[in-house]
């Protein structure tokens, strides 16, 4: 195994490289000489899935294959662990380094197992993309590079950076209860009403999620947007899980257990068990991270289900916090990173960063055969040269994370129904507007490494299971919330001296 560097990656690479202009070879820097033929091992997910016909066009167009490492969203860290301790890391690595592991990439670096990239000016498209993430420079050590991100790219350059979370919901069920709006707009006790209606009315369950987000949509977001970092407050860094709204926001919580708005197996449940109810017609507010592929697929799996007009019936719920503003997320301006064996060589890191060069090229070739796929294979021109698709399932979306998260819109992709793409655009535009209040991220704070806060971290974990449990089972929430709290004051302490020492 060598280094892990994601599917996605590999896949964008493979997806927009060359639509009609595989044989051009001076769109990426570096030596033009393909003669010698490479191939990269890397981690991926999906490695099981056949590659698409973009995927093999790219590899040809550099001389170039991959050797896929299977992942899942399970096993990732872990694995990654297990390399960079063993010595046994792929040529390219792809890791998910977030602020909670960020310690442990500098560690990699520090002792030499990572590859320096030592100059992107031979990559002009590469570079202009990474000299303007923010998040960029905190992943120097020493002031030298090692990680190559994947940045979040937008279709607007002045949009924020956000992820597009918001609820999809049975739309025919409010209208059944009396309770729809015209332009899907809800306050969060319409909301609550709605979700009420739909359990004892209509017996049906009203709100679920995935489990990595909840108890999150349940109120904890809303209500304290900062409830699982550490934030500054008047100056002065505070922890999170101490903010007063913090308390409200598990009581909301609980009473939205309690009053059996719930899916009651949404706290113990380890994976999508809450969205496929959604999916199968048995919920009727759903959490999800509303792109239009998201959308799409639910779409196609609610129809599949038995659901007739699945468009006409299920829309995304915009709905405000209890401060009568629209929530949401600022993420970070990249979602993960590429790091590379310290044994690969020069040359063959230069084949694989002008592939990348050359994907972020925004040639109209490239855009094609992102959008569409391979002319001839996965689609047809008109008479009007305009794209007929003859391939259904060539979408090469899943591609493109190994280069960059797009989080465009790809408003021209035939691939995304027209509807879906209005879905997801509503939810950029409400996000984007004067009307939300984001939570923003602090990049200072973010990276900021010290031994406690590397030791000891946000007690995320471990709050949020006690939370779950109060939800559960609690009689004396104040109570219970503060004698957890105590459990872990003084170290939470040392973390917050380090913070406002080292943050002034």
């Amino acid at each position: 195994m060598k280094k892990r560097i994601s599917a996605l990656i590999l896949a964008l690479a493979c997806t927009v490289t060359c639509f009609s202009g595989c044989g051009d070879k001076q769109t990426a820097g570096g030596s033009d000489d393909y003669s010698e033929h490479y191939t990269y091992t890397i981690n991926m997910s999906g490695a099981d899935k056949q590659p698409k016909e973009s995927y093999k066009e790219i590899c040809e167009k550099f001389n170039i294959d991959f050797e896929f490492i299977p992942i899942t969203s399970g096993d990732w860290q872990e694995k990654t662990r297990i390399w960079m301790a063993t010595g046994d890391m792929p040529d390219i690595l792809w890791a998910n380094i977030q602020n909670f592991n960020f310690s442990e990439y500098r560690s990699w670096a520090e002792e030499g197992l990572l590859k320096e990239i030592k100059d992107y000016s031979k990559y002009p498209n590469i570079k202009k993309i990474q000299d303007s993430l923010e998040s960029a420079p905190y992943f120097k050590v020493d002031g030298k590079q090692y990680a190559y991100l994947s940045a979040n790219i937008e279709s607007n350059p002045d949009d924020k950076h956000f992820n597009v979370y918001s609820f999809l919901y049975r739309r025919d069920w409010a209208e059944q209860l009396g309770l729809a709006t015209d332009d899907n707009v809800y306050t969060w006790d319409q909301f609550l009403e709605i979700g009420k209606g739909m359990t004892e009315k209509l017996g049906k369950i009203g709100l679920v999620g995935s489990a990595g987000t909840y108890p999150h949509f349940s109120g904890m977001m809303q209500i304290s947007p900062y409830w699982e970092q550490y934030t500054k407050v008047d100056g002065e860094y505070k922890w999170g899980m101490d903010l007063p709204e913090t308390l409200d926001a598990i009581k909301m919580s609980k009473r939205i257990y309690d009053e059996g708005i719930l899916w009651q197996d949404m706290v113990i449940a380890t994976g999508s068990e809450g969205n496929d109810k959604f999916k199968a017609g048995e919920a009727g507010i759903c959490f999800e991270n509303c792109t239009p592929g998201t959308i799409k697929k639910y779409m196609d799996d609610l129809e599949k289900s038995g659901v007739d007009n699945p468009y006409d019936k299920v829309a995304v719920m915009n709905v405000k916090a209890p401060n009568g503003y629209f929530w949401g997320q600022e993420c970070m301006d990249y979602w993960t990173i590429n790091c590379y064996n310290p044994d690969m060589s020069d040359e063959k890191l230069d084949r694989l960063l002008q592939m990348y060069d050359y994907m972020l090229s925004g040639t109209d070739e490239v855009k094609q055969l992102y959008r569409y796929g391979v002319e001839g294979k996965d689609y047809t021109l008109d008479e009007n040269g305009v794209p007929q698709l003859t391939n259904e399932d060539a979408s090469n979306l899943v591609l493109s994370s190994l280069i960059y998260n797009d989080k465009a819109f790809n408003t021209e992709n035939l691939r995304v129904p027209e509807k879906a793409r209005q879905m997801g655009q509503g939810v950029l535009d409400i996000l984007n507007s004067d009307q939300c209040k984001p939570r923003q991220y602090d990049y200072p704070l973010y990276f900021f490494s010290a031994p406690n806060k590397d030791k000891y971290g946000l007690f995320y974990e471990d709050g949020r299971t006690k939370i779950k449990q109060i939800i559960m089972s609690s009689s004396n929430v104040d109570g219970d919330w503060e004698a957890w709290k105590a459990t872990v004051r003084d170290k939470v302490q040392l973390v917050l001296d380090e913070l406002n020492e080292g943050l002034k």
